[in-house]
């Protein structure tokens, strides 16, 4: 490999800026871009920039939670709409703004614009988990079709396991004084750090996504999480944990 694109949400990031972990990081040969909260079609719009700017050997996509939202507008709306809302990611001429979840930051934090807060809130009220399977689905297949496309190889993983309903896993976001969506309880297939998703493998765009060029061991969130290599948030790997993550089950070695 010589230059490599690592893109994904902020679990690609982990890694970049932590001090004596990141002094060892070859960051002239991996190129990360990373967005806090941000969707999976986000991250497919991102891959799909990047490669218009650079030529790459290798693209590393770590996707995110199937069910978060992105709404993108143009950057002139955008400058018209002064805020300091930071789970935003810039790409030519428009704005991605990033839910990161149904109980995301876009639910209490002020400074998210009230419009984008309403589409933000409009779209989880009719999501359903065949429709948030679909449109990640649908940005993996673009993704993949792209990079063959142009000859490109790529590895792919989910931040954490899709297969799962995480059912006994304690949802500390249940009780948020901030649930204004409107539902009386949180649907059974919401779950994890801002109620992730569970892909539903009968929808028809499953079988068309080439999963032979996933990750086919562990996520890095379970991986962290029975190693005990999280943050204080039981939920973000440890940047050491990352490195870990992709020597062992990607064999990438981010050092060298």
């Amino acid at each position: 490999m010589n230059l490599v694109l690592v893109a994904g949400c902020s679990f690609a990031g982990v890694v970049t800026g932590q001090s004596d972990t990141a002094i060892n990081l070859n960051q002239k040969r991996f190129k990360f871009f990373d967005s806090s909260a941000a969707g999976n079609k986000a991250i497919a719009a991102r891959i799909r920039y990047e490669l218009l700017r650079d030529s790459y050997d290798h693209v590393i996509v770590l996707w995110s939670g199937i069910n978060r939202i992105d709404v993108p507008i143009s950057s002139e709306t955008h400058t018209k709409t002064p805020n300091n809302y930071k789970y935003i990611s810039v790409m030519e001429d428009w704005v991605w703004y990033h839910s990161g979840g149904i109980a995301g930051s876009w639910q209490s934090d002020d400074v998210c614009p009230a419009a984008i807060k309403s589409q933000f809130r409009q779209e989880y009220l009719y999501q359903t988990a065949r429709s948030a399977t679909d449109t990640t689905l649908l940005a993996i297949i673009e993704t993949q079709d792209l990079l063959e496309t142009h000859k490109i190889n790529y590895t792919m993983s989910f931040i954490y396991d899709i297969h799962q309903s995480y059912d006994d896993t304690v949802d500390k976001v249940t009780n948020t004084k901030y649930r204004t969506i409107g539902f009386d309880r949180w649907p059974l297939w919401l779950s994890l750090e801002h109620c992730l998703g569970k892909v539903d493998a009968t929808s028809g765009l499953y079988n068309m996504v080439n999963w032979d060029k996933f990750n086919n061991t562990t996520p890095p969130f379970e991986y962290c999480a029975k190693r005990d290599l999280q943050q204080i948030d039981k939920f973000h790997p440890t940047p050491v944990g990352m490195i870990e993550w992709f020597e062992t089950q990607l064999s990438i070695d981010l050092t060298s």
